[in-house]
């Protein structure tokens, strides 16, 4: 991790460098490619079959809260609200910090970090809540990767 930071530290100092004077072209964006990912056509994940109901109160009668029954990325910031007002339970056995990404040129799978859930097809709220089903875009880092395999 000290050497991803120094690498960030010296491309800024690079801009430092670099005269006032001197002018960049305007970036041309009809050339550039476009970074959207074609999501699959999904079956949508059912509310039901991705939460089960969590009954609270002295007699149970209160259901407000959702356990969340499918794994979930949960990033290393995270901290829960106190129990009382959690609404959405994502239990620490189902929470998932790494992926195995395949290289489709490669053909080699690897064990990469994930960085964030983008885009959950079946709805925006379990993109919210780091849901990951069949179909589910995920952010991983193949630059850490090769970073940690030296440290280690």
């Amino acid at each position: 991790i000290c050497l991803y930071q120094a690498k960030c530290f010296r491309l800024t100092n690079l801009f430092e460098l670099i005269p006032e004077n001197v002018t960049f072209p305007p970036l041309d964006y009809s050339s550039q490619g476009k970074w959207e990912v074609p999501l699959p056509k999904v079956r949508s994940i059912a509310e039901s079959e991705a939460f089960k109901i969590v009954r609270t109160g002295k007699s149970k009668r209160k259901a407000w809260k959702r356990m969340v029954t499918k794994m979930c990325f949960v990033g290393d910031t995270f901290t829960r609200k106190p129990p009382k007002f959690e609404r959405f339970i994502r239990p620490m056995g189902l929470r998932v910090r790494k992926a195995n990404v395949t290289h489709p040129e490669l053909k080699a799978t690897f064990q990469l970090p994930i960085i964030g859930v983008k885009k959950n097809p079946s709805s925006p709220m379990y993109t919210s809540l780091g849901v990951i089903t069949k179909g589910t875009v995920i952010e991983v880092s193949y630059f850490f990767d090769q970073y940690l395999q030296g440290i280690d």
